[in-house]
């Protein structure tokens, strides 16, 4: 019960991807990233019980060095809808990892 136990435990939501750290415009969305993400990859914002998020349709950088990880990055989803509830301090999530499926499939 969420009065006994802090609900920001991943459950099965994924691998933890990054925090927000800027509210969300349109349909973007900056985070501090904590591993790779790619334009395919699923993912979730906050929460277990928040239904914000989607498929990435981008992960745009202005810092090289942000391929390395921990670098803050901007989220494209496919609709400003797909954010909504979105805080900054959220934990980002990747539910879904485009390019392993399509390997797998292949």
């Amino acid at each position: 019960h969420q009065t006994f136990v802090r609900g920001l435990s991943p459950s099965h939501r994924g691998v933890c991807a990054g925090t927000v750290v800027a509210a969300p415009r349109k349909n973007t969305v900056r985070i501090s990233r904590r591993v790779e993400l790619s334009a395919g990859d699923g993912v979730a914002f906050g929460a277990a019980s928040s239904e914000a998020g989607g498929r990435l349709w981008g992960v745009k950088s202005e810092d090289a060095s942000a391929a390395e990880g921990g670098e803050a990055v901007t989220l494209e989803l496919e609709d400003a809808s797909k954010l909504v509830g979105v805080r900054v301090g959220d934990l980002v999530w990747r539910t879904q990892h485009g390019a392993l499926q399509r390997q797998l499939k292949g």
